[in-house]
């Protein structure tokens, strides 16, 4: 028994030493310690990214004489400080924390050919220059990498996954349409329940157009609307052709906002219900995207209700005031109250 507790005790030695001969950070043999992951690659040399997520979800980022675009979406234009972000990024990864060198980890660490968080292939325009793989986090703001081809895995503060979605919002500009509020002049809105038309007068206070006399505009609502008249945020691109599927022949709603130098028309299109988004299309730019529920469904639903705040009227005993005896009208019934006699002759 003693002897079968030995064997034991040597054997899980024996796997701690191994764990951390594998695990510990350390030098990459006769690499020099601190070299660029990526080695002599710059910010020039990279024409084109493409990253794909762990759900093989991927998104492609070219640059071109205008700036970094989006090709899958008619190039669609990309932030481009978002893009050098991330390239800074990348070319920021070192050597001087190796973790592991061998193929076995990889999965474990999510940095395998077939189980990852992010994969990150940079081309020039003749050639792969490099696929790298960032995987786990083991603590905040690390992340595990590795190039494709080698064994080496690396701890690095330089880049994490969330900087590098898959995803086409993540790399533009997310504000799609946009009016200085204090510049709007006059807001019309068309959807299935009815048609108003809103104007501001020369204080900033906004009126609208045809109001009964017993009736005044909802000032929340007005608020609410000129808010969404003067931006609007997309959720995708979706590119420069119209699709049936778009439903803008007939379109759910149309805003029209005017300002003194030009007038934008934004037309609202189908609902998809997966995504719970709305197809949109401004006058001022030549693609089409889909926004949040959030932002189109009040273009959409709004009716007289949300908008007109109908006065209240006084009720009929409310209007009827106390009617007080003139002075003739007292005399008078003092004349006609008869005179009590007293009894017995008293």
């Amino acid at each position: 028994m003693k002897r079968h507790i030995q064997i034991l005790t040597i054997i899980l030695i024996l796997q701690i030493v191994l764990t951390a001969v594998v695990f510990w950070p350390r030098s990459a043999g006769s690499v020099e310690v601190g070299e660029a992951l990526l080695g002599d690659i710059t910010v020039e040399n990279i024409e084109q990214i493409v990253i794909e997520d762990g759900d093989g979800d991927s998104i492609t980022l070219m640059r071109t004489e205008d700036g970094w675009v989006l090709p899958e979406v008619d190039d669609f234009p990309a932030a481009t400080e978002k893009v050098d972000t991330l390239i800074n990024g990348l070319l920021e990864i070192t050597n001087d924390r190796l973790i592991t060198r061998t193929e076995g980890s990889h999965r474990q660490l999510k940095v395998a050919a077939d189980e990852f968080e992010r994969k990150i292939e940079l081309s020039s325009n003749v050639a792969n220059l490099r696929t790298i793989y960032i995987g786990s986090s083991p603590s905040f703001g690390s992340s595990h990498v590795r190039l494709e081809g080698d064994v080496e895995t690396y701890l690095t503060n330089s880049i994490a996954a969330h900087q590098a979605n898959a995803d086409a919002a993540s790399w533009v500009d997310t504000v799609y349409h946009s009016v200085p509020q204090e510049e709007i002049q006059a807001i019309r809105l068309k959807n299935a329940n009815g048609a108003w038309e809103f104007e501001k007068d020369d204080e900033g206070n906004w009126s609208l157009v045809g109001l009964g006399v017993d009736q005044e505009l909802n000032a929340t609502a007005m608020s609410t609307l000129a808010t969404r008249a003067a931006s609007l945020n997309l959720s995708e691109p979706l590119g420069l052709e119209e699709k049936a599927a778009y439903g803008l022949a007939e379109p759910l709603a149309i805003l029209v906002v005017e300002t003194e130098e030009k007038t934008i028309t934004v037309h609202v299109g189908a609902f998809d219900e997966e995504n719970s988004t709305y197809v949109l299309k401004s006058s001022e730019s030549p693609y089409y995207v889909s926004v949040s529920e959030f932002t189109a469904s009040p273009l959409v639903d709004n009716t007289d209700e949300d908008f007109i705040v109908t006065l209240s009227t006084p009720t009929p005993e409310a209007e009827m005031e106390e009617v007080v005896p003139s002075d003739e009208e007292g005399a008078s019934a003092e004349e006609e109250t008869p005179t009590l006699e007293p009894a017995n002759g008293e």
